[in-house]
């Protein structure tokens, strides 16, 4: 073997000990500070050949969906669920605060991790809520149940048949109209 070959060997070994992402299984979730603890579904091998087990990770943050203008999807984890985390370069202490900071020292430290989503086989995810984007209208999707939400309208879904709620223009306010209502 030659010296560049071996180089490059050492070189692979050293990278595939680098965690970047997990795949894990929920411990315990905090909705409330959105903090989980999480068991990795994998094991390193030490130098005498012999498997160990990943550490718990705990009180690692979870993301959840930021859409702007205060408009969040907030995660709900339960034991058991299996969600991919991704282990931070850098340590994560001062972003999440939204300060900056040096880079440390430890490259994808498993400290420095971070729950990403949980993932669910679509077998599974059809008997959740769902929440859709099809068409430039969200549906909000449960088993036999949707609510369609479209440019002009609302419809209702139950059991395939559609029950369309339309609003109907009106003069004046609510209480006491000045017109005749047009049906919509």
């Amino acid at each position: 073997m030659s010296l560049s070959q071996l180089i490059e060997n050492a070189i692979d070994k050293k990278l595939r000990e680098i965690p970047q992402t997990l795949l894990c299984t929920v411990e315990s979730f905090d909705k409330d500070k959105l903090t989980a603890t999480c068991k990795p579904l994998y094991k390193s091998v030490n130098k005498d050949g012999k498997e160990i087990a990943y550490p718990l990770l705990s009180n690692i943050p979870v993301m959840s969906c930021y859409l702007g203008k205060d408009i969040s999807v907030m995660p709900s984890y339960e034991r058991g669920d299996l969600v991919l985390v991704a282990c931070s370069t850098f340590s994560n202490s001062k972003q999440l605060k939204k300060e900056s900071a040096k880079e440390s020292e430890g490259l994808f430290g498993l400290e420095n991790s971070f729950v990403i989503g949980g993932i669910k086989s679509s077998s599974d995810s059809n008997k959740d809520l769902q929440i859709l984007f099809e068409d430039n209208d969200i549906v909000f999707k449960n088993k036999q149940t949707a609510i369609k939400i479209k440019e002009n309208n609302i419809i209702f879904i139950i059991n395939g048949v559609e029950y369309p709620w339309t609003s109907h223009s009106h003069q004046g306010n609510l209480g006491t109209p000045i017109g005749v209502p047009i049906p919509g």
